[in-house]
């Protein structure tokens, strides 16, 4: 409702003039960014990037504009060939890699489930907002270039924009004083806040440095073209930046204002008139000086954000914050996949695994701090080869602006302007990568556009690039990219590939694990979810209740089938009809199944809400409850299959508990077995409170042997046949579900018996 408005605004401005809405576009998308941070929608809750939710307001309506008003678009920049092939290859990638995170749906899955892909967990969802998120990161910055060249056809309009763009700077960094002085809390993310480091209006201090660095010389181009009051306030804007910088904390940032601010006034000296050359060098040193002081000055009244991080890098490796190993495993990436790449999105994604692979310590996901390896990583040698195609058309156009600088001063300085800012972000890029800062690639658009623009330069002439034979070329090799890169999505990045490979328990659909009164442990559904259990024998027991309001009057049908270990190809196992609201146990028996792991597909009939019954604040739609799995053993071995017993007694138990687990522990003991073959008989007497009794996980040596919940008051015995072989080994058990409730005599708990090592025929 806050950001409403806003999109209106643009919206209906670029509708009725395209002019008028980039000016409302211009002075927004730096503004908005960490608008979400106020209503608590943190960088971890997935959410559209509010800057790209305008450039789509804005979008819309430019195409609202030439559907009532046709405009003629010409087409005759070369640099619209690299982009067009840039665009094509990141939406062909893009499809196929959120395909490839989506397990194929609709083609080999009936939905789009929840499942885990990579090392630290993040599953299907997040990685498809990945993949999507920055495909409109390309393809929005690449519209919003082609709009701004055939828009901006003035003088006037090029400095209205940029003026516009100083406004909201301007707001932007008295936003920041407000979080320096008042709150550093205030729109920003409890990560920033931890570091002590300021966003200002940007989604992350990092975005807001390479903002600040880029468009200071913007700042110095409207102070060098302005005469009087205007000319002060640019300079209190320059002052206020330079006071800034330090607190924003940004490395890239400092490095960034460092090449910016001498580019600005190198090439404003060696554009100057051979006359006017000692003035510009006077003027020059003059505003180094001014610099240095406002910098010294903004060093000396904080607490150095910036250089305790620096202070801090006592190695290459912390100076360069694990660029050096992200640019080892984007290289890794590009040597595995050199045609295609990981996919549009997809580095952020796969890192994980591939330091998991390479040994590395990096288990979080991250960019590749470097453009270039980030490109190469996701879109291989061929994104590169384009990727550096677009760079040399942009390189290309600004030597000549430099060369063909125009000679009156405010445009002149205007182009000084714009090709420093250029300069920061080119070499910004060489240490992060803003693949998903839209700020930032709405700003290089910008500054690009402004270059492209140049009225000494070279112009649209109307002429076309796009010849036939180029469109033909460029739908074969879109075609045949997104060919191998579907190959690769279905090989080696496969998620069934990945599953096998780290071996991952998957499971979807399921809510937070939770606990009632009487110590029993549950899980709420979806309407489908899908759950990995271990197949350790015996006959698998899964609780299942439905809590439908009405299920005496309408019946919940639930169907259980087992898949592979992506929850493909179900075999329906059993189809359960619910009818009270009670729990009822799903029973299977395990010996036809073969693998350590059994995968479960639960599908019920239909959802129900707690908040239309009871008007509970849970917006949830649930299926039904699952308790914990657990397996119901043999109670003893075949006569003709034992070969002799030995009989360890209950005193060698040990741990804090011994042979007593009247808590929540573990206790252990050891035994040998000379058999390469064995089973363990194992005596225990259960004490049940609130109806259910203990719920036990058996380990043979740290490996699990089995999960049981005894459901008879009194002694009681369980067979596990383990896979163990002759020698030492260790048998423990943990009790996880103790309560103890005095008032009304309920008290669950164990005691460990004796233990029978039975050694079994061959």
């Amino acid at each position: 409702m806050a950001l409403a408005p806003l999109l209106i605004l643009t919206f209906a401005a670029t509708a009725v003039r395209v002019q008028s809405g980039l000016l409302v576009f211009s002075f927004l998308f730096p503004l908005i960014n960490n608008l979400p941070y106020f209503f608590g929608i943190q960088e971890n809750i997935p959410h559209a990037p509010t800057s790209l939710v305008l450039f789509l307001a804005f979008a819309l309506g430019w195409l609202v504009h030439n559907a009532v008003r046709p405009s003629s678009y010409e087409c005759s920049l070369p640099v619209l060939r690299p982009i067009l092939f840039f665009a094509a290859i990141v939406l062909v990638s893009g499809l196929v890699t959120s395909l490839r995170y989506a397990d194929f749906f609709p083609f080999l899955t009936s939905a789009v489930r929840e499942l885990v892909v990579n090392a630290s967990g993040v599953r299907a969802g997040g990685a498809i907002m990945s993949a999507v998120f920055i495909c409109l990161t390309y393809l929005t910055g690449f519209l919003f270039f082609f709009i701004l060249v055939n828009a901006v056809k003035s003088e006037a309009l090029l400095r209205r924009i940029m003026t516009v763009m100083a406004g909201s700077f301007g707001v932007s960094l008295v936003f920041s004083l407000v979080q320096r002085f008042y709150s550093v809390k205030l729109g920003n993310t409890s990560l920033w806040v931890w570091l002590d480091r300021i966003n200002a209006t940007f989604p992350d201090p990092n975005s807001f440095g390479a903002y600040l660095a880029a468009f200071l010389p913007v700042l110095l181009a409207l102070a060098f073209s302005s005469r009087g009051r205007p000319r002060v306030q640019w300079v209190v804007l320059i002052a206020l930046s330079l006071f800034i910088l330090p607190l924003i904390g940004s490395r890239s940032g400092l490095i960034g204002v460092s090449v910016s601010v001498p580019a600005f006034f190198l090439l404003l000296w060696t554009k100057s008139a051979p006359a006017k050359r000692k003035e510009s060098a006077v003027v020059s040193a003059l505003a180094v000086l001014f610099f240095l002081v406002v910098f010294t000055f903004s060093i000396l009244s904080t607490d150095l954000v910036l250089f305790k991080r620096i202070g801090r890098s006592s190695s290459a490796a912390e100076l360069f914050n694990r660029r050096l190993e992200y640019w080892g495993v984007a290289s890794f990436m590009i040597g595995d996949y050199p045609l295609t790449g990981v996919g549009t999105g997809a580095f952020v994604v796969e890192l994980p695994d591939y330091s998991r692979r390479l040994g590395l310590p990096t288990r979080h996901t991250d960019s590749a701090k470097n453009y270039f390896f980030q490109v190469g990583a996701e879109f291989g040698f061929i994104g590169l080869l384009v990727s550096f195609w677009l760079f040399y058309e942009i390189i290309r156009r600004m030597l000549a602006c430099w060369r063909l600088l125009p000679s009156r001063e405010p445009p002149r300085f205007l182009q000084i302007g714009a090709l420093a800012g250029m300069v920061s972000l080119l070499v910004n890029l060489l240490f992060h990568t803003y693949v998903g800062s839209f700020e930032i690639h709405y700003l290089f658009w910008l500054l690009a556009a402004f270059i492209f623009f140049s009225p000494g330069g070279e112009n649209m002439d109307g002429r076309s690039v796009f010849s036939s034979s180029f469109v033909i070329a460029l739908t074969a090799a879109a075609v045949l990219f997104g060919l191998v890169h579907l190959w690769n999505s279905t090989r080696g990045l496969s998620l069934e590939r990945k599953t096998s490979e780290f071996s991952w328990d998957q499971n979807f659909g399921l809510h937070k694990r939770d606990r009632d009164v009487s110590g029993f442990y549950f899980t709420w559904t979806q309407k489908e979810a899908g759950i990995t259990v271990e197949n350790r024998g015996g006959t698998l027991i899964i609780p299942l209740l439905a809590s439908h309001p009405d299920i005496e009057k309408n019946p919940v049908t639930v169907k259980i089938s087992s898949c592979d270990p992506v929850f493909r190809s179900p075999k329906r196992l059993q189809e359960i009809v619910l009818r009270e609201n009670r729990w009822f146990d799903f029973e299977q028996d395990l010996s036809s199944f073969k693998g350590d792991k059994i995968h479960l597909l639960i599908k019920a009939e239909r959802t129900w809400q707690p908040f239309m019954p009871s008007g509970m604040p849970d917006p949830r739609h649930l299926g039904i409850t699952l308790g914990d799995a657990w397996s119901r053993f043999p109670k003893a071995v075949p006569a003709e299959k034992t070969a002799g017993v030995e009989r360890i007694s209950a005193r060698k138990w040990e741990g804090r508990f011994k042979k007593k687990l009247w808590g929540n522990g573990v206790s252990w003991l050891h035994f040998r077995t000379e058999y390469r073959k064995s089973a363990l008989r194992l005596h225990l007497k259960a004490t049940k409170a609130f109806d259910i009794g203990p719920y036990l996980i058996i380990k043979i040596d740290d490996r699990l042997a089995g999960r049981t919940m005894l459901t008879k008051d009194g002694w009681t015995t369980l067979v596990l046949e383990p896979d163990i072989g002759a020698g030492e080994h260790i048998l423990s058990v943990e009790f996880t579900n103790d309560i103890c409730a005095p008032a009304e005599s309920q008290d669950r708990k164990v005691l460990l018996g004796n233990l029978e090592v039975i050694s079994l025929k061959r």
